[in-house]
């Protein structure tokens, strides 16, 4: 199995990149292929909203004229067999490194010249996503908030035709040292028992 990591956290080794890692060790042990891009250390350019990547043909985009690592990363997540998509939350939404990334995945729609709104180039989920979000506030009310962070990150999955199989919360991040709880690595190993 393919399993690729896209992490929208700021901060190295804090709570995310430790759930991460809890992910990857897992997988090394069962031998599975695993790739992490920490965001904070890849080149990627603001959209310009020029859409020449939304042209072209519905079932192939045009190519983006922006190049940097954006190419590598995508190329990489639509290969998987597994997609983790995971942010902290701040302001009560992802990164901005995240939305950054996000808004750069616009060559998956289709939305020519004169239409109102774009279409995903393809529909049907082929791989699982696992989303991790942390957050200073309890996770279960960070998963009640209807514009929060893990509804970006669906948002994510499915923009690479992923279907959200789990979804991870590390709440009252702000109240302890970053280091992730028994309970927390007991939860993690429970999303993934099915999937590695």
């Amino acid at each position: 199995m393919k399993i690729v990591a896209i992490n929208g956290s700021y901060r190295s080794n804090g709570t995310i990149d430790q759930a991460i890692s809890e992910i990857s060790q897992k997988a090394d042990r069962e031998q599975h292929s695993f790739k992490l891009f920490n965001l904070r250390d890849q080149n990627i350019a603001f959209c310009s909203n020029c859409r020449e990547c939304t042209q072209g043909e519905i079932t192939r985009p045009n190519q983006c004229r922006t190049q940097d690592d954006m190419i590598a990363i995508v190329k990489e997540a639509s290969q998987a067999d597994l997609l983790i998509i995971a942010s902290p939350m701040n302001f009560l939404s992802i990164t901005a490194v995240m939305k950054k990334f996000m808004e750069r995945l616009i060559p998956n729609f289709y939305w020519p010249w004169g239409k109102l709104i774009p279409l995903q180039r393809k529909k049907k989920a082929n791989k699982k996503a696992i989303l991790i979000t942390s957050s200073s506030m309890p996770g279960f009310i960070s998963k009640l908030l209807p514009g929060g962070p893990l509804r970006s990150l669906k948002l994510i999955a499915k923009t690479f035709n992923a279907k959200t199989a789990q979804t991870i919360t590390i709440g009252n991040a702000a109240q302890r040292s970053p280091q992730l709880s028994s309970g927390i690595k007991n939860k993690i190993n429970r999303a993934t028992e099915h999937m590695l």
